[in-house]
């Protein structure tokens, strides 16, 4: 089983309205890089962030993981980074066990890790060269998960934080459209999926945590005099309280059809795709009866035969395009 991390981090600044002149950032930038690995393959660039994370830095993490008792190693995670003026995203792929449990003890691993990997690997290096300094920073967990027989199974699962479904529209032949479950929490936000999940979805949540969570945060901390110790401010101003998480709730469902009104209406749409489907079914079979009786078997032959090279020529084709979506 796969289970995706990603990290979205927005860098707080003593001074906010910073803006790094290009020589600034391209100095930072070597800087930074000089710690990963460049992600060289433009086909996997569509899938995957800009640089991954060395075997050294992934030893670490693995060692915080078995400190929680997960046993998980280096060859079994995927370490993904990017990096660009204000903004950090971490990505883990993380090959467990198809029964795995072990979330809450994943996310505690990973929570130990990576604020001094932020330090040692961006902030140490922007406060090398700039005069406006790094203090500190805000980040929001995003965990995407297979359910699995642990999770989201029964009707109290549901009912353990904030949960709602979203459904996702799909180019794929005869299949309308997949369920996700959005899970909400002040540690992180889960999504469970049966079926594949799209980059769109993942790219989409990521920017409602900037601009929904992380940027709000930043501009409600804006008179806030933050100290020169960066593990100080991230104790102090690195969370969210319930009032932001129920904010976050109702911009995410806005975002991405979680109303109820709106299952309700995609419900009725599949429906009337099914149909439609269908009367297509039955139109295509009195066709053929009509071929069939005005001429002959023959021809009822050539129709079904070029039916069939044109169906299966059609979803060959959806089926090429979302792959390369994905």
């Amino acid at each position: 089983m796969k289970i995706e991390v990603y990290i979205p981090v927005l860098l707080k600044f003593s001074d906010d309205s910073v803006v790094f002149k290009d020589e600034d950032l391209d100095i930072i930038s070597q800087k930074v890089f000089v710690n990963f690995d460049k992600n060289e393959n433009e086909l996997l660039r569509r899938n995957h962030l800009d640089y991954f994370l060395k075997e050294e830095t992934l030893e670490i993490l693995m060692k915080n993981l078995a400190s929680h008792g997960l046993n998980i190693r280096t060859n079994d995670i995927l370490g993904e980074f990017y990096y660009y003026h204000h903004r950090i995203i971490i990505k883990f792929i993380f090959q467990v066990a198809d029964d795995f449990n072990g979330l809450r003890k994943l996310r505690s691993g990973i929570n130990e890790f990576y604020p001094k990997f932020i330090k040692e690997c961006v902030l140490d290096h922007i406060n090398s060269i700039s005069i406006t300094k790094a203090k500190s920073f805000y980040s929001y967990m995003m965990i995407i998960i297979p359910k699995n027989k642990h999770q989201l199974n029964n009707y109290t699962d549901k009912l353990g934080s904030v949960t709602f479904s979203i459904i996702e529209s799909t180019n794929r032949f005869l299949s309308y459209g997949y369920t996700h479950y959005v899970r909400i929490s002040i540690p992180s936000l889960n999504v469970y999926y049966d079926k594949e999940i799209s980059n769109d979805i993942k790219v989409d949540l990521i920017n409602l945590i900037y601009q929904n969570l992380l940027y709000e945060k930043k501009l409600n901390d804006r008179g806030i005099e933050f100290s020169d110790n960066l593990y100080e401010n991230l104790e102090k101003y690195n969370c969210i309280d319930e009032s932001k998480l129920t904010s976050f709730w109702n911009s995410t469902m806005e975002m991405l059809g979680g109303k109820i009104s709106e299952k309700q209406a995609h419900n009725i749409d599949k429906h009337n795709y099914y149909l439609t489907l269908i009367g297509l079914f039955i139109s295509g079979i009195v066709l053929g009866q009509t071929i069939y009786d005005y001429f002959g078997m023959r021809c009822l032959l050539m129709y079904i035969g070029t039916l069939s090279i044109g169906l299966i020529m059609f979803g060959t084709a959806r089926y090429l395009k979302v792959k390369n979506n994905n």
